[in-house]
This record gives C-alpha cells, structure tokens and sequence, in this order.
C-alpha cells in the first residue's frame, strides 16, 4: 500500500467514526453555496480541494486574493494551486494535484495531506 493509500485510509476513517459535531462544520445544498456541494448527497462530508479545479469552475476566491468569487479562475489553466473546489476526502486525496485546504495560526492558507477542514453536506 503507498503512502498515499495509507493517508488516504486514514483521513476517512477519521471521518467515518465521526468528528465531534463543534469539528464539523456544514454546506447546506439549499443555501448559497448549493451550486457547489450538488454533486453530493446529504451527509457526505467535503473538503477544499486545492489544484482539483478545472480552469473557470473553481468554488470561491483565489488564495492569492487575485479574485474573491466563484467560476472566475482563468480558463485556460487546470489544477492551478491557487484555485479550489470542493470534493470529498477520496477525490482530493487521489487527485494527481489535489490538496487539502487548511489555515495557519496567522489565518494565512496552507496546503498539505495531513490537516484538512472537513464539512458535511445538509439539506
């Protein structure tokens, strides 16, 4: 098994045991972001994916601050790691550029496998 399998295993059984629910925040498929979470059913837990997006389909604002809105990365580039989307655990952990989204303690973004901010899917 490859290291990345084995991360991989370990992020969903973290997720497959539950989180703690003050851990887990939501993303409501009725609210604003539904265009974001559709392809997913309630209860299915997401994650920022870094580098996964499709140029012009990222999720929100660039981590460069170059852009602060949804579908607006540049077209003509794909897997940018300065754009995002949401996927759930299994797909960004197998995307070939795929990385999981997390916060520093200054609020700066920072990208790595091993810290992820996880939610799961509500009506």
């Amino acid at each position: 098994m490859s290291t990345k399998q084995i991360l991989t295993a370990g992020l969903l059984s973290l997720v497959a045991v539950g989180a703690h629910a003050a851990d887990v925040k939501s993303i409501s498929k009725s609210g604003d972001e539904r265009s974001q979470v559709k392809a997913y059913d309630e209860g299915q837990y997401v994650v920022k994916c870094v580098g996964a997006a499709k140029g012009g389909e990222n999720d929100c604002g660039a981590l460069d601050g170059s852009h602060d809105c949804a579908g607006l990365s540049p077209k003509s580039i794909d897997n940018s790691l300065n754009e995002w989307v949401y996927t759930t655990l299994k797909e960004c952990a197998e995307h070939e550029n795929g990385h999981f989204m997390m916060k520093g303690k200054d609020g700066a973004v920072a990208l790595g496998k091993t810290e992820f901010q996880v939610k799961k899917v509500v009506k």
